[in-house]
């Protein structure tokens, strides 16, 4: 009888939380679906409410930052609609019509910022290890490391030549070489912190503080790299090389 009970109350559990699970992951599926219904009548504000609450729920697509990008576009709310389009390309950065819509959003930006050219070299680089995980580099160690020591047994047991067994070590710690100072490359773009500026326009100053002389002045939209946050401050640095400091409520990292 215990047996029978304790085998129902595990079935019931059981199908209380596959029900729970399904539901918890139906639901942002089912917002999106009705978010893209008024997005259709055209209301567009009424489309964005939804999509952003979804998104502010955790929940992260390319389609559902696309989605909101247009919404905030059609509204011609252009900082945020960057701001999402930026989102979707790090889900994918090959993504055609979200390329498209950033250049168009991009298009109505007062500030026609020049951005200064990167060495060829470190522009391939970055784009090569955007397509890159953390994750992929720590196999890539740890395979190099596990061909170093195959190589190192079989020099040891005279399996292989002296000089095969020294050229396939140099070589395992060339790709071990490589794959650290990729990892650490990686991790430098992933904690790089970027945003868009929200507000009409702000006066970039010279220090944070409202007593800091007006140097420029950014309008909304504007693509930016964070350096440094200081009691409500941040210091941003622009395409060009333009650095100075922003009201910290002003803008919003990616």
């Amino acid at each position: 009888m215990v047996r029978e009970f304790s085998r129902l109350f595990t079935r019931i559990f059981g199908v209380f939380f596959l029900t729970l699970s399904f539901s918890l992951r139906a639901e942002p599926q089912v917002m999106i679906d009705s978010a893209n219904a008024l997005y259709e009548k055209g209301e567009f504000a009424a489309s964005a409410k939804l999509y952003q609450q979804v998104a502010d729920e955790g929940y992260q697509s390319l389609q559902l930052f696309f989605n909101l990008g247009n919404a905030y576009f059609k509204q011609e709310k252009i900082g945020l609609s960057i701001l999402n389009y930026h989102r979707a390309l790090r889900m994918d950065r090959r993504d055609a019509d979200t390329r498209f819509n950033m250049e168009m959003a991009k298009a109505k930006i007062r500030d026609k910022v020049i951005a200064d050219p990167d060495p060829w070299f470190k522009r391939v680089t970055e784009q090569f290890l955007s397509l890159t995980s953390s994750s992929s580099w720590a196999w890539f160690g740890l395979f190099s490391l596990a061909l170093g020591l195959v190589f190192w047994i079989l020099l040891m047991s005279n399996r292989i030549s002296f000089f095969v067994g020294l050229w396939g070590l140099i070589f395992s710690l060339l790709l071990l070489a490589v794959g650290l100072l990729s990892s650490f490359g990686k991790n430098q773009l992933d904690q790089r912190v970027q945003g868009v500026l929200l507000v009409s326009q702000v006066a970039v100053k010279s220090a944070p503080s409202e007593r800091g002389e007006d140097m420029f002045v950014i309008h909304e939209g504007i693509f930016m790299e964070v350096i440094e946050y200081y009691q409500g401050w941040v210091k941003i640095r622009l395409q060009n090389n333009n650095v100075g400091w922003i009201p910290e409520s002003t803008f919003e990292a990616i």
